[in-house]
């Protein structure tokens, strides 16, 4: 653990005052504990301007390229490490002085210019897509690859009492919820998923209909946590996700194997992505109806009993992992000591 405040001259940045989606709460567990672990102030992020939405918009974002860069360019010491869904989510960063370590998360290959273009300005970035990372470093050699993670918080020490058969949560994989309608329907199997209801997004189940929108954070883990199934997918495969076409390890993967749901899933056979993070050993890919049936009905049909395996590729994805990769990198501008107990 920390025993001192190794860098006095970084801090990490948060966006939490101001930012309300949902998606960002896992982003705000990662904060604190990479806070906690490095002995950095957590510092808060101030509303960005309404000039600075219409800089980074996303149609008008390239032709602003090179003012953000004269503005990011800082030259203060005072280093900042931030998460950002996207790179035009810079515009949280234009009132404040400090130099940016951003950590991107949203990185399509439509990004990969707008990155290129900004990754000069950084003393380095993260990309949490091995795939972005690999082509993003032909130009830019301060980017880094830096995957999701596991925050203590997440952690359980047993596995939970699962009532519910099946569950996708979030964006559906639009093949493997075909598949899974159709067996809820032939087999009574309760599924349960996201779908718009009177314009907005609640869940949906094949047995009880509507039974709520969890936004509610520990509402919807307590959902995740009851699961026996969770149907996983990458953005990238099977048109899962709009205009999005690479496929990293998403939170949805993580969030599962915390809560010991069995996972079966759809993502890239050969994955670099996958095989890091260790998940292809613990999730069941499929490729065809035929073989999603066969391995859903054999982890409904016995109680969860790779908690083992599950805890190994949870304990290698911790937080504390990725806070050393982050402390590593800092040492090469700050020449200090790790703190990071490994």
């Amino acid at each position: 653990m920390l025993q001192e405040n190794t860098f006095d001259s970084v801090s990490v940045l948060t966006a939490r005052d101001f930012v309300r989606s949902p998606s960002w709460k896992c982003i705000f567990d990662w904060e604190d504990e990479i806070s906690a672990l490095l002995g950095l102030p957590l510092d808060r992020l101030t509303k960005p301007s309404k000039l600075s939405r219409l800089l980074c918009d996303p149609k008008t974002f390239n032709y602003a390229l090179p003012l953000l860069r004269r503005i990011l360019n800082k030259s203060d010491n005072n280093i900042a490490i931030v998460y950002l869904m996207a790179p035009e989510n810079v515009r949280f960063l234009l009132k404040s002085n400090k130099r940016f370590i951003p950590i991107f998360i949203d990185t399509p290959t439509s990004s990969y210019n707008s990155l290129r273009r900004l990754g000069g300005v950084f003393p380095i970035y993260y990309v949490i897509s091995h795939e972005s990372y690999e082509r993003l470093s032909i130009y830019n050699q301060n980017v880094r690859f830096l995957p999701f993670s596991v925050p203590e918080i997440w952690k359980q020490d047993a596995v939970p009492d699962k009532q519910l058969d099946v569950l996708q949560i979030g964006r559906k994989n639009p093949l493997l919820h075909k598949w899974m309608l159709r067996m809820a329907s032939e087999n009574g199997i309760e599924y349960v998923y996201q779908r718009i209801e009177d314009g907005i997004l609640n869940y949906w189940s094949t047995k009880r209909g509507l039974i709520g929108d969890f936004r509610d954070r520990e509402k919807y883990i307590d959902l995740l946590r009851s699961a026996r199934v969770s149907l996983v997918s990458t953005g990238g495969i099977d048109g899962s996700r709009k205009d999005f076409d690479i496929n990293p390890v998403t939170v949805r993967f993580f969030e599962s194997a915390v809560n010991y749901c069995y996972m079966i899933g759809r993502y890239p056979r050969e994955s670099k992505d996958f095989e890091y993070t260790r998940m292809s050993e613990i999730v069941i890919r499929v490729d065809e109806e035929e073989s999603f049936r066969k391995r859903l009905i054999d982890c409904l049909d016995k109680p969860f009993d790779l908690k083992k395996e599950y805890d190994s590729v949870i304990s290698s994805n911790a937080t504390r992992h990725i806070a050393l990769v982050i402390e590593r990198d800092l040492e090469k501008c700050f020449e200090k000591p790790s703190s990071v107990t490994k």
